[in-house]
């Protein structure tokens, strides 16, 4: 049984992320604003300093999202973070009803597509190319099994990256307060 049934164009969207001038951005959590996800942010490190700024849909992600960079680390690709995406990131949404972004994480997880995202980029000091390596991804079609699996898999894992980031604002929260 193979796993992969064929290559076909990338059945997924990037979406642009929106950059928020640093006026409207604050480093203080308050009620009605949401997390302002920088490249740096696509990772678990809690000590980073969170942004934060006013919802706005066109460039809101939820914890299911896939976010890839672009820009800075390209090709770093995260899920389980809720808020406005910079423009150094893209969110990644099915063309179609019936594809799922566990596909679309597979996908990008491949060898093959971290190569075309290493063949692209350039720069020393801050990398570029994620958007011409886009243009060149690479997409497999998985046998129905597989697919199944992903799709489990991917559900459980971004359920714990969303608690993952829960407690870690949490933390946040209380050191803030004890700070204080």
């Amino acid at each position: 049984m193979n796993i992969i049934d064929n290559i076909v164009m990338f059945p997924f969207n990037f979406i642009k992320g929106t950059e928020i001038s640093s006026s409207k951005r604050t480093k203080n959590i308050e009620n009605k604003l949401v997390k302002y996800i920088r490249v740096g942010d696509l990772t678990f490190n809690s000590e980073r300093q969170s942004l934060y700024c006013t919802k706005d849909n066109n460039w809101f992600c939820d914890y299911q999202d896939i976010l890839l960079a672009t820009d800075g680390d390209p090709g770093r690709i995260m899920t389980g973070l809720n808020g406005v995406f910079s423009n150094s990131i893209r969110k990644v949404i099915p063309k179609t009803t019936n594809q799922h972004l566990s596909i679309a994480l597979l996908n990008l997880l491949n060898p093959i597509n971290k190569e075309i995202f290493n063949a692209y980029t350039t720069g020393t000091t801050i990398k570029h190319g994620g958007n011409n390596a886009i243009k060149n991804l690479k997409y497999f079609e998985y046998d129905k099994h597989i697919k199944i699996l992903v799709k489990s898999l991917y559900e459980n894992l971004t359920t714990l990256q969303n608690n993952l980031t829960k407690v870690i604002f949490i933390k946040k929260l209380l050191i803030n307060k004890l700070i204080e």
